[in-house]
């Protein structure tokens, strides 16, 4: 059996304001684009929206930015 120990008691942390990301994404249409600062910003909102449908591509840009581009949306979001 595993050794693992069962806390109780413990106060659920409260719940977590979805991040300035969720409301982007839900604002954007295809075609629509925007920049992020750095790779971890890119990484963020890329991993939390492509597995929900969301079609995703970016570029790096010169000045070590990345632009970032809806490409397509799930259930029929196709309204370019």
């Amino acid at each position: 059996m595993p050794d693992i120990k069962i806390d109780k008691g413990v106060v659920r942390t409260p719940h977590i304001e979805p991040s300035i990301y969720s409301h982007l994404a839900n604002d954007l249409e295809i075609g629509d684009s925007f920049v992020v600062k750095n790779r971890n910003e890119r990484s963020k909102f890329w991993q939390s929206h492509s597995r929900h449908g969301l079609k995703l591509m970016s570029r790096k840009l010169p000045d070590g930015t990345f632009r970032i581009w809806c490409i397509g949306k799930p259930c029929g979001g196709d309204h370019a």
